[in-house]
């Protein structure tokens, strides 16, 4: 064999190889990414609330008014001084409910616990204190306080105090009550322009106030549209129920929502409301 030939050869070869690694190489990375290309967005609807779900407390575990420094927080040390408050259900006493107090924008209490008379005691140094909030053990409130939720006329408004040898503080008093429950529409519902909303009876109730929260896509997104975007803009009716016909909207199908419903008395003070929560939500299909 020539040198000539020879060397056409091994050119061929060489040339060939690279042309099949080069195929190589884009078949793989085509197979590769074809693989992993990432999925199209799509709004899948959640879990909802299981009849077999164990119950728990409905309410908010702490209130704060103004701007309360969680991050920077100090731990109050007991004194000789005492701060007294109840704990209340259904306005009886409701004991066993473990509480803290939050002081002076950063500070908390000891945690006091409430007795068979609902009455705790929070024991502080003598000395004049700004009262921004309180806050309740969440396991001794699904345990005594399933179900409940915290009156609404008792949302707490910030207050000062002096603690002295005589004289004993009154610390916030709490009373918690059943809520509205939503009735309808619950869960995956499908496509209809007028949407039926049921809630439950509450006695002495003059209207019932109706908001209704767009949450998208995501039910536990970051969307969070209120539909009536003020007190005046929100629909109220003597009836525990109502149709987006009557109210005058449209809701957007694919979308997630949460009814909020209000209770009013004769002097329209909310006297209960339902809780906002994931599970009383409902998914609105496609067309």
């Amino acid at each position: 064999m020539s040198k000539v030939k020879l060397l056409l050869i091994i050119f061929s070869s060489a040339v060939g190889g690279i042309i099949l690694f080069i195929a190589g190489i884009y078949g793989y990375s085509y197979f590769k990414f074809k693989s992993y290309e990432a999925p199209k967005e799509v709004s899948a609807p959640p879990v909802f609330k299981k009849e077999e779900d164990k119950e728990r407390y409905l309410g908010s575990v702490g209130v704060t008014s103004g701007k309360f420094d969680w991050k920077n927080q100090k731990e109050l040390i007991p004194g000789e001084g005492q701060i007294k408050g109840h704990i209340l259900k259904h306005g009886s006493p409701c004991p066993g409910i473990k509480i803290q107090i939050l002081f002076n924008g950063n500070v908390v209490s000891e945690l006091a616990t409430s007795d068979v008379n609902g009455e705790y005691i929070i024991n502080v140094p003598y000395g004049e204190y700004r009262i921004d909030g309180w806050k309740i053990d969440h396991e001794t409130a699904d345990k005594h306080l399933a179900g409940k939720i915290l009156e609404p006329e008792l949302h707490f408004v910030s207050k000062n105090i002096e603690v002295t040898e005589n004289k004993i503080a009154k610390g916030p008093s709490l009373n918690f009550i059943d809520p509205i429950k939503i009735l309808r529409p619950l869960g995956i519902i499908p496509y209809t322009e007028n949407i039926e909303l049921e809630w439950s009876q509450v006695n002495d109730t003059k209207l019932y106030r109706i908001q209704i929260i767009d949450r998208g896509l995501n039910l536990r997104g970051i969307d969070y549209r209120p539909l009536f975007q003020t007190f005046n803009d929100r629909p109220t009716t003597p009836k525990t129920s109502i149709s987006t016909k009557e109210m005058g909207i449209n809701l957007e199908p694919g979308h997630f929502y949460i009814l909020e419903i209000e209770a009013l008395n004769e002097v329209n003070r909310p006297i209960s409301e339902s809780p906002n929560r994931h599970e009383d939500g409902f998914f609105l299909q496609n067309k």
